[in-house]
């Protein structure tokens, strides 16, 4: 595979063409000081393969810091810390490359204690107005700049890469958008390229003889008076002619993030033309990234001349020996990105640390380990969704003789009707990866056939791991196949008339409004409380209610729902009662409570008995995957 080749960028020879991204974890300290949890996470790619890999955004100035854990290389007492980075990353076969930036006006006044700072006094989407830069402050950021490079030097880095994507500080100059100028920084694309330009000047005179010099653009900004890929390839060729040695091509501004990290409703290498377009601009190498989540998918854009690297962010979250299980010929085991965003983007953006809902060993590399377990026992786990397809694999890994019990016909549980609606496609990509799991690793699986408290006492296991999931909730609904559970609709067990309302608006919800909408169905959906979609990122929000209103779809909020049937929903809304009449169905869409009739019944008969998943506490795949792997690691 072109995949697995050696290429050569500037002084580096990397082993493949695999790069791990810089991605924002919440793992630094507040001071931005180096961690361990950084350290071992970024450790975990480097062992499982990648060429490349690029530390999280390093801020090269006290205001130039993003969210509050950040890294921080503006001072020189960072530099152990970075160069305990470096040594763990190199120790394992990769190229260390330390990402250095500032975020300009999409700072947080709270967090760096000032007002932020821009091209211009033009506020962020959703933030403050910025104090605008004057030409001295410019000056003396590309001395930061140039600073924060010969540290990456003194820590022992491979490589330095500038950031100039993402609607950041540099980006920010670059960009018509942001950029409102009327002086020699603003203007023409000569002018607004001139700070950039002058960064990498900086950084190459700094650092060109001993480190690679990597620059990250925006192919597009994807928003109107943006950067287009016309300006990106033009860019392209200044940064070339000032001594970059690669670039990696991506988008987004801080109007639209989710061009910068793409939920699964953009289709797989979404980002991989505006790579292609600088690549024919430039004869350096040329990094793409963009739901780039499966190596079959990376090796056909290398094929095809598209670009020379590929930037596999989450799917290096999910599963970090992706480049070794594709070297050995292994790519059934890679645990894959089903591109969620949950435990990668909104959980970060609310201020929790890195994580996945896939692999729950994601940010916990520097504490918890999967090991032999000291006595192996027999354990049965009860239940074939995600949760007890966790703990099978977990548990078999560590020694275990596991037996997993599925009632129904199919491993997966809540995954198949949950990749049902529409931009779901990626989630069986999951129940193939751990059916085969439960294959290689000896897990007896038994499936239809529903475990009761006698067949417990049969089995006699030393340990049973109860995921028989969650109990619906519902209000009683007068009328034969009047009201439905989503799982019925999904699952194709239900028939649905033309006229539908949903109770319940948060993602499930909406997404079978979706569902529907898209087959013809006229469906309102109400919610009790004022905001809808309150569980999943802002911009998969915002897609998903965008297609919501284009499908006709009527979202009814602060509706308390109290009655439902033959054709009828009562609601109260604002202390009026009120009632959406005509339907031939309402959907429960109100999650569900915990179903522990089995785990005491097991406890009851004195056994070791863990509840893991909906049936523990209900949630979603994170919760559930998480829960698993936290009691079999320890069983």
């Amino acid at each position: 595979m072109k995949l697995l080749d050696s290429i050569q960028v500037g002084k580096m020879t990397l082993r493949n063409r695999i790069v791990v991204p810089a991605m924002n974890t919440n793992y630094p300290t507040l001071e931005g000081e180096m961690t361990d949890q950084q350290v071992e996470f970024y450790r975990a790619r480097a062992r499982g393969g990648a060429g490349l890999v690029i530390s999280g955004f390093s801020y090269v100035h006290p205001l130039g810091r993003g969210p509050a854990r950040m890294l921080a290389s503006y001072d020189d007492r960072f530099i152990p810390g970075l160069a305990r980075w470096a040594a763990a990353v190199k120790a394992e076969g990769a190229k260390a490359c330390l990402q250095i930036a500032h975020v300009g006006r999409r700072a947080n006044p709270k967090t760096i204690g000032a007002q932020p700072v821009g091209p211009s006094a033009i506020a962020p989407a959703g933030g403050e107005v910025p104090r605008e830069l004057s030409a001295a402050e410019i000056e003396e950021l590309v001395e930061c700049f140039g600073r924060a490079a010969a540290r990456a030097r003194a820590a022992g880095f491979d490589a330095v890469e500038v950031h100039m994507a993402h609607g950041y500080l540099l980006s920010q100059f670059l960009s018509p958008y942001s950029n409102k100028r009327g002086d020699k920084y603003g203007g023409s694309l000569d002018n607004r390229a001139r700070f950039p330009l002058a960064v990498l000047r900086r950084v190459v005179d700094e650092v060109g003889r001993d480190l690679a010099v990597l620059v990250k653009i925006n192919g597009s900004d994807y928003v109107e008076g943006g950067i287009t890929l016309d300006e990106a390839k033009a860019t392209a060729r200044m940064l070339e002619a000032a001594g970059a040695q690669m670039i990696t091509v991506s988008a987004s501004t801080d109007a639209n993030g989710q061009m910068g990290v793409q939920p699964a409703f953009f289709p797989r290498g979404v980002l991989v033309p505006l790579a292609e377009g600088v690549k024919s601009a430039i004869h350096i190498p040329v990094a793409a990234v963009g739901r780039i989540n499966h190596p079959d998918v990376a090796e056909e854009i290398l094929q095809q001349g598209r670009a020379d690297l590929i930037a596999m962010g989450r799917a290096l979250i999910a599963d970090p020996e992706l480049p070794l299980k594709t070297a050995e010929g292994r790519v059934e085991d890679i645990r894959p990105c089903t591109a969620c965003c949950f435990g990668c983007i909104w959980r970060v953006g609310q201020g929790g640390e890195l994580a996945c809902s896939n692999n729950p060993l994601a940010g916990r590399e520097a504490t918890l380990k999967v090991v032999p377990a000291e006595q192996p026992k027999q354990v049965l786990v009860v239940g074939g969704g995600p949760a007890g397809l966790e703990a099978a694999r977990v548990a078999a890994l560590r020694g275990h003789q596991v037996t997993l019990y599925e009632k129904s016909g199919q491993l997966g549980g809540l995954l198949n009707v949950g990749a049902v609606p529409p931009h779901k496609y990626e989630l069986p990509n999951l129940v193939r990866y751990y059916a085969n799991q439960m294959e290689k690793l000896g897990v007896k699986v038994v499936m239809g056939k529903e475990v009761t408290p006698r067949a417990i006492t049969r089995l006699a296991p030393e340990a049973v791991v109860v995921a028989t999931g969650g109990i619906p909730l519902a209000l009683p609904a007068a009328g034969e196949g009047f009201g439905l559970q989503v799982s019925e609709v999904l699952g194709g067990q239900a028939t649905v008339g033309q006229n539908v309302g949903i109770v319940g608006g948060d993602s499930v919800g909406c997404e079978v409004a979706e569902y529907l909408a898209e087959r013809g169905r006229r469906v309102t959906v109400l919610e009790m409380r004022d905001v809808c979609c309150t569980d999943i990122r802002p911009e998969n929000k915002r897609v998903l209610l965008e297609s919501l209103a284009k499908l006709g779809v009527e979202i009814v909020l602060g509706a308390k729902v109290v009655a439902a049937g033959e054709g009828t929903v009562t609601y109260e809304q604002e202390g009026d009662s009120k009632r959406l009449t005509g339907l031939d169905n309402v959907i429960f869409a109100m999650g569900a409570k915990p179903d522990t009739r089995l785990l005491e019944e097991a406890r009851a008969k004195g056994l070791e008995a863990y509840a893991v998943g909906d049936c523990a506490q209900p949630g979603n795949v994170f919760a559930a995957t998480h829960s698993a792997f936290d009691v079999a690691v320890h069983l």
